[in-house]
C-alpha cells in the first residue's frame, strides 16, 4: 500500500473505500415487537468490556480471537467509550482538543 501524500494535504479529500449514506432499517420477528419497538434481534453492547492496548499489530496477541483465550489479566473498559478519553494512545483525527 503506498500512501499519496499530496491527498492528504488536500482538505476537499476526505473519504476513500467508504460506502456510500444509507438507512438503517430495524427488524422485528412479529408484529408486536414492531409495535413495542423492541427488536429480539437486536443485542445491546453497552457495558464491562475485557480490553488490550496494543499499539502496533506485532505487539497484539497472536490468538486472542480463539475460543476459550484468557484474557482475564486485561483491562476492563466502558462500552461506549473513547479509548483516547480511557487513557490509551493519544487523541487522533482532530483538530479541537479533547475535553
Amino acid at each position: 500500500m503506498t500512501i499519496d501524500l499530496a491527498r492528504l494535504a488536500d482538505p476537499t479529500f476526505f473519504a476513500e473505500n467508504r460506502l456510500p449514506a444509507h438507512s438503517d432499517h430495524r427488524c422485528f420477528a412479529t408484529s408486536a415487537e414492531a409495535a413495542s419497538g423492541v427488536s429480539s434481534y437486536e443485542q445491546c453492547l453497552d457495558g464491562v468490556w475485557k480490553f488490550r492496548y496494543s499499539p502496533t499489530l506485532s505487539q497484539a496477541p497472536d490468538d486472542f480471537m480463539t475460543p476459550g483465550f484468557e484474557a482475564a489479566d486485561w483491562d476492563d473498559i466502558p462500552v461506549p467509550a473513547h479509548l483516547q478519553l480511557q487513557g490509551y494512545g493519544r487523541p487522533q483525527y482532530t483538530n479541537t482538543q479533547y475535553p
